[in-house]
């Protein structure tokens, strides 16, 4: 294998454009090891988040379920919610620039917010459906990420409380 694999073409996401699931080739030997005959890789990892998720008492489990919503999906959104884009970099780079200077232009810099550059992460999800204690900025991109899906679905949006 080359160390990257497609989305599934069956079940919830037929049509949806998942991206493709991106494995470092090292890792890939451990988990080829791991995959029954005849499965898929796509399969075992959506399968290990879906079965935190039926076996979760959480809220996010319990939101995620009611809006029929599948982890993987919360992973593809926040990726494309907080990837880094050059408009992010130019506001880094003015911060770095009006360091220092206390005129108009440096607080109008300053009071500009980039986007994080971190999505949620698999890992992140399964602490958060074990019960793990997870820091405010991750809730806040899960929420993110839980609206972003919901939006597609043209549903209402939800707030912190309602996840955690």
């Amino acid at each position: 294998m080359l160390g990257y694999l497609s989305a599934p073409s069956t079940g919830p996401f037929e049509g949806v454009g998942c991206p493709t699931l991106r494995f470092q080739p090292s890792r890939l030997r451990s988990i080829e090891a791991n995959i029954p005959d005849g499965a898929h890789l796509e399969s075992v990892s959506m399968s290990h988040l879906a079965k935190n998720l039926a076996s979760s008492n959480s809220k996010l489990a319990s939101v995620l379920n009611e809006s029929k919503i599948d982890p993987i999906r919360l992973l593809s959104a926040s990726h494309d919610i907080e990837s880094l884009r050059a408009e992010d970099r130019d506001i880094k780079r003015a911060k770095s620039n009006a360091a220092g200077k206390d005129d108009e232009a440096a607080k109008a810099a300053r009071s500009k917010k980039p986007r994080t550059g971190r999505p949620v992460t698999a890992r992140l999800v399964t602490d958060v459906l074990a019960g793990k204690a997870v820091s405010g900025p991750a809730k806040n991109r899960i929420l993110r990420a839980v609206n972003a899906v919901r939006a597609q679905k043209k549903l209402a949006a939800v707030e912190l409380k309602q996840l955690f």
